[in-house]
């Protein structure tokens, strides 16, 4: 025996399934609250009867199930694994003390019915025979002990009537549990089955077909759809629907078992052709063969029919499954909009499409420019310690082809190769300093700095800070991190002269890109904003979490505020909080809103103490 339970305890710290474990292991929580509750049952019962002289036993029983407790907290999986061991080996010795030992109050019935529930489910399938003659075993050992002059508790306690339909049902209850376990494994299997294979076709699906492709190697991928699919369906019912797959799909296996390839079913009706090429393989001849294959008469109700076919294919080699299929139903389009059996991807059509794109992009952006239909959204930035905003940052919207505002960044990029990113900045900036001099209160605005080598919007930028100030208000000037590279001294100078006539310099998406201490002290900084990834690093790692709290500490003693974007739930909000941020922005208050719904900035303290250090600054 003792063999037997060292070869087990080496199998439990062989090979453990994560998911199975984990599930055995939440079990093995409820196990332990049994085990502490079922002490204290005795315990009341001997109260009642004033009978204590068990109480040192039971209290034995608590500290060590506390143990076991503890040790399943601090155990890695393969620990767990032979503490689970131990657990089923001593259980069934604790149901032959409590079967014998007087003062347990008929405790052991208990123990013995939830015996089949614990092991069924603690116990790992490639072991399980072994733990049902065990537990059978130490069940029995009670019965045979009276048959040997020794009756247990059980035969003081009640009738043999009793006793044997408690047994009975003691029995009843592991094998419908066995039942239920294999029934459930049946249905897990079936499901599984279909996952990965098709039950009409016997095909593998489109999972198995995203695993198909190797990174590095070439494959050559086409996509079988049947031509008079639909036509025929009408013709004699959508009953033959499955027959007509089926067809195709035998056709189709025989060609793979030829070429040495692999088929799937795809989306609807299509199906999918896989083989991998090599120097002997030339992609001209293997799509006119592979229609050859399928070019063969169908049998339906006594009648021969031909099925047609287009194939559309193309040539993998990056293991991309997705993009594989994507390519091939556009070389399927393609066929079917020209008529043609078979038609091949080519690479020419995405420059094609990039150039439809960018076309569109074009006429957008002209639109917008020429009929003045560019939009300026606000997003408000909250003040952390009151809640209350401080100011709102304004963000340009396009309107598209269909009249619906887009966000700017595709059509930003384009317009600062085409030279209508000057009008663009011209007209944002109009209408935040429009707001700022307004009772809305303080506006920030992303800039770049380029737009400071243009004496005449220096200008307007000076001219709005000027009246900005006039009504209590700001200008917040928002610079890309990313532009810092561009960070000349001329253009350093300028923006201390802005800061004078009262604007405030914000770093913007800080974190994005070469992020360090030293950009912070290249030019005058009164904000920094976090880029959101910050944070959410910043979430998932200690180390991470201790940086960016380093950073913000950094901002403080060179008096600089700081905001934290992206915060889209409370948790982030509070997390931005604990890291002592000055500053929130993100959805969790508000989506960016159109001007008619700007949100009214009240005077932050914070903001405020700005303002005071203007005049005088170099």
């Amino acid at each position: 025996m003792p063999r037997i339970f060292t070869r087990l305890l080496k199998e439990r710290s062989s090979e453990i399934d994560e998911e199975d474990f984990q599930y055995r292991k939440r079990f093995l929580n409820i196990v332990f609250i049994i085990g502490f509750l079922l002490p204290v049952y005795c315990v009341i019962e001997a109260l009642f009867r004033g009978d204590s002289w068990n109480f040192i036993i039971l209290g034995i029983v608590e500290v060590l199930v506390a143990l076991c407790f503890l040790a399943s907290k601090l155990l890695k999986p393969r620990g767990t694994e032979i503490l689970i061991s131990f657990i089923l080996l001593v259980y069934p010795i604790g149901y032959i003390w409590g079967s014998f030992a007087p003062g347990n109050y008929q405790l052991y019935i208990l123990i013995l019915l939830i015996m089949p529930a614990i092991f069924d489910t603690l116990v790992r399938a490639s072991q399980y025979r072994f733990w049902l003659a065990y537990v059978l075993f130490f069940a029995s050992v009670p019965i045979l002990s009276f048959f040997a002059g020794y009756p247990s508790m059980w035969f003081r306690d009640f009738p043999t009537r009793t006793i044997a339909i408690i047994h009975l049902v003691f029995i009843i209850l592991w094998v419908l549990r066995n039942i239920t376990s294999n029934q459930l494994m049946n249905y897990a299997d079936e499901i599984t089955g279909g996952i990965i294979r098709d039950k009409g076709t016997g095909l593998s699906t489109i999972v198995m077909f995203r695993r198909s492709f190797i990174p590095g190697k070439e494959y050559f991928m086409a996509l079988v759809s049947i031509g008079n699919f639909r036509e025929l369906s009408t013709l004699f019912g959508y009953s033959i629907t499955g027959d007509l797959l089926s067809s195709a799909a035998s056709r189709l296996k025989a060609a793979a078992s030829d070429l040495d390839a692999q088929v799937f079913r795809l989306r609807g009706h299509d199906l999918g052709f896989v083989k991998r090429l090599d120097d002997g393989n030339s992609v001209k001849d293997l799509a006119p063969r592979l229609l050859r294959y399928l070019a063969w008469p169908f049998s339906l109700r006594g009648k021969e029919i031909e099925l047609s076919y287009r194939l559309g294919y193309t040539i993998v080699s990056d293991g991309n499954a997705e993009k594989a299929l994507d390519e091939a139903y556009e070389a399927l389009g393609a066929a079917e909009r020209d008529g043609l059996d078979l038609a091949g991807y080519e690479p020419a059509w995405n420059k094609m499409r990039e150039a439809e794109f960018a076309t569109t992009d074009l006429m957008t952006l002209s639109r917008n420019v020429t009929e003045g239909t560019l939009a300026i959204f606000y997003q408000p930035i909250v003040a952390l310690s009151s809640g209350k905003i401080a100011w709102n940052e304004a963000l340009v919207r396009f309107q598209g082809t269909g009249k619906e505002l887009e966000e700017p960044s595709r059509i930003m990029k384009l317009a600062s190769t085409t030279g209508h990113w000057a009008a663009i900045e011209d007209f944002m900036f109009y209408k935040a300093a429009e707001k700022a001099r307004s009772d809305t209160g303080p506006v920030s605005i992303n800039i770049a700095l380029r737009d400071l080598d243009r004496e005449a919007f220096r200008d307007s930028i000076e001219f709005g800070a000027r009246e900005a100030r006039e009504k209590n208000s700001t200008v917040i000037l928002e610079i890309l991190e990313g532009d810092f590279g561009l960070l000349t001294p001329s253009r350093n100078s300028i923006i201390r002269d802005l800061r004078k006539a009262g604007c405030l310099i914000a770093i913007d998406d800080f974190g994005m890109g070469y992020s360090n201490y030293s950009r912070l002290m290249a030019m005058p900084v009164d904000i920094v904003k976090f880029d959101s990834s910050l944070m959410l690093n910043a979430r998932g790692s200690k180390a991470e979490m201790a940086l960016l709290k380093s950073i913000v500490r950094f901002c403080f003693d060179i008096g600089a505020l700081t905001v934290a974007e992206g915060l889209e739930n409370e948790g982030l909000v509070e997390f931005a909080i604990d890291l002592n941020f000055d500053f929130g922005q993100g959805y969790y208050w508000s989506k960016p809103v159109p001007e008619t719904q700007i949100h009214r900035a009240e005077r932050s303290p914070l903001l405020v103490s700005k303002f005071v250090r203007f005049d005088g600054q170099t």
